[in-house]
């Protein structure tokens, strides 16, 4: 079993979104939330009062599994209790879900408030404090959809977010049928997700992320398919080959699936701190 954590509005969307998975259990932290497994947070008016709030998972934690996905975005108030709660938990295997707003969709206060939260977990990530910071882009998700509607437009969002991340982790937990090692250096802890294609090798990444040194890639393709195609082997290969890049360290593997659809899922990491102008 492996834990998850929502703060705020955002992240416990998410979380509501992957609990009915049955590897994981689930726990919110918010304001005006009730609930066995919800820390209820009062309501402020300065994100520096959630920090110092006396807020914990005392009541929870012996419930809180080893490997802890928490998922959260900067821009809102709440996200201040953020480095309180990890505090609590940090002998946990701590992966944060970092989820960025469209800075013209917020205040200036805002953009102001998530700076921060932005730059010091990634300094938490690369000091080791953190396990992995998965880095979310609303705006990149928004590209990956296409078009959305105003009515049920963080839904989508939401919808493509969770389903990416649980197939990534399904298959970082499973053996694959062939490929190479996903060998993580030990620095490289800021990282994206995305989405690939897997004709054409197109990758849409979460993230505009910069100075990417290592990239991880997950196909995904029908049992019987991977029986049948004699070609799917040379196919992968030269997708592989095609990004091969300098510098950058590539790792694949190859899964089966029972759905009729064939997915792809790819990850990229860096040591590096992003968004420093």
């Amino acid at each position: 079993m492996e834990s998850l954590i929502g703060l705020g509005k955002a992240g416990c969307n998410i979380v509501s979104l992957l609990k009915n998975h049955p590897v994981y259990n689930d726990f919110y932290i918010d304001t005006g939330i009730k609930g066995t497994r919800h820390i209820c947070l009062p309501e402020y008016e300065n994100t520096e009062d959630y920090d110092t709030n006396k807020a914990s998972f005392k009541r929870n934690k012996s419930q809180i599994h080893n490997k802890v996905h928490f998922f959260m975005a900067g821009s809102g108030k709440v996200s201040g209790a953020s480095l309180r709660m990890l505090e609590q938990i940090k002998k946990h295997d701590l992966n944060v879900c970092y989820i960025k707003s469209d800075p013209d969709g917020i205040g200036s206060i805002a953009t102001k408030r998530e700076r921060v939260s932005f730059n010091v977990l990634q300094q938490f990530a690369r000091s080791g404090l953190l396990e992995d910071l998965i880095l979310v882009d609303n705006l990149s998700l928004e590209v990956v959809i296409g078009d959305v509607p105003l009515i049920g437009y963080y839904d989508r969002l939401n919808e493509l977010l969770s389903t990416t991340y649980h197939m990534i982790n399904v298959y970082k937990n499973s053996r694959p049928i062939m490929g190479s090692p996903d060998e993580r250096s030990n620095i490289a802890r800021i990282s994206t997700i995305g989405i690939l294609n897997t004709e054409s090798g197109e990758e849409k990444l979460f993230y505009p992320m910069e100075r990417i040194t290592e990239k991880a890639y997950f196909f995904a393709f029908n049992e019987e398919k991977l029986k049948t195609d004699g070609t799917l082997g040379k196919k992968i290969k030269e997708i592989m080959r095609k990004k091969l890049d300098k510098g950058t360290k590539i790792s694949y593997n190859v899964y089966t699936t029972q759905y009729e659809q064939d997915y792809g899922y790819c990850i990229a990491r860096t040591s590096v701190i992003q968004g420093e102008e």
